[in-house]
């Protein structure tokens, strides 16, 4: 959840959010609420937090004086269960005479479904039995591992707009489900992958490992499945009405396909001494550089896609 704090709009306290939040696949991580009160003696207040169509989410009394008091919201509900991606106000109510002290509006997307997503579809029938001696299985692999590094960024709030870069995620991942699952005998990437298996089949330890060749990692990811990743990913922005990535963001999006993609390449062995570590540290550096750019570039693609798209309405 990104929360973005208004300025006062009473005179009696003011609510300060401590931290952002967003919910994720293993745990919740609170929005936490410090109120700060001007009134010298004990005062009486509501937390109301309410959807855009001002239905009431949850409502919990808090007395409070000039000490800063903290409420925390761990995103659920009056009936115990986790709010719906949307937009909330979290208000400040002042009881003496119900009127709002001080409001702050918050946007809350879920992420839960990210890896469970990845994990259900290594678990499709459909997938084990066709699909699970392919290149495939070592795809969904580099997939989970980028979308765990996305969730870690989100965590350590490294995006300058978190939200967009969660909705963006979390639609990415329900569009390649949607792809490998909508019509699995008629679907054009895992006819993609079909045809590159039978060219370029892969022993069973490369499977086991996660691991391919850099020019067999390159050809399958780039010259195959890069075209479809750059048009579902358009379809998530234009979904959430994302038109574009901060600068920020987009790095550390791009930060978290090197890394991630990088764990699966396999570079040529070098000598095992000081020459050999040399030269592997410098075709380290030449890999993720290269990956660095290709992804800038076709995340770049969607972007360009998605705006294409919204001069056509």
């Amino acid at each position: 959840m990104h929360l973005e704090n208004p300025q006062s709009q009473g005179k009696l306290g003011q609510l300060n959010i401590q931290n952002d939040g967003l919910i994720f696949s293993s745990f919740v991580m609170p929005i936490s609420v410090i109120i700060h009160t001007k009134s010298e003696y004990p005062k009486d207040f509501e937390i109301c937090i309410s959807d855009i169509k001002s239905n009431e989410i949850l409502c919990n009394q808090i007395t409070s004086d000039k000490s800063d008091s903290l409420f925390t919201w761990d995103l659920q509900s009056k009936s115990n269960s986790y709010v719906e991606p949307g937009r909330y106000l979290v208000s400040l109510i002042d009881k003496s005479d119900m009127t709002m002290v001080d409001s702050v509006m918050c946007n809350v997307a879920d992420t839960r479904d990210i890896l469970d997503t990845v994990t259900m579809l290594k678990r499709d029938p459909f997938i084990v039995e066709n699909y699970s001696q392919t290149h495939l299985w070592v795809y969904l692999d580099i997939l989970e591992d980028i979308q765990k590094k996305i969730l870690e960024l989100l965590k350590n709030n490294s995006f300058e707009k978190p939200y967009d870069v969660a909705q963006v995620s979390a639609l990415f991942i329900r569009g390649m489900a949607s792809e490998l699952q909508g019509n699995s005998q008629n679907c054009l990437l895992l006819e993609k992958i079909t045809r590159f298996h039978k060219k370029n089949p892969i022993s069973h330890e490369q499977i086991s490992s996660s691991k391919l060749g850099l020019w067999l990692l390159y050809d399958f990811i780039v010259n195959q499945l890069a075209d479809i990743e750059d048009k579902i990913r358009a379809d998530a922005m234009t979904k959430c009405n994302v038109q574009n990535l901060t600068p920020k963001d987009k790095n550390q999006i791009v930060l978290a396909l090197v890394l991630s993609i990088y764990r699966h390449c396999v570079l040529p062995r070098f000598p095992r001494n000081i020459l050999g570590k040399g030269i592997e540290n410098i075709a380290e550096s030449i890999t993720k550089s290269a990956i660095k750019y290709i992804s800038k570039k076709h995340i770049n693609k969607s972007i360009s896609m998605c705006h294409n798209r919204n001069k056509d309405y």
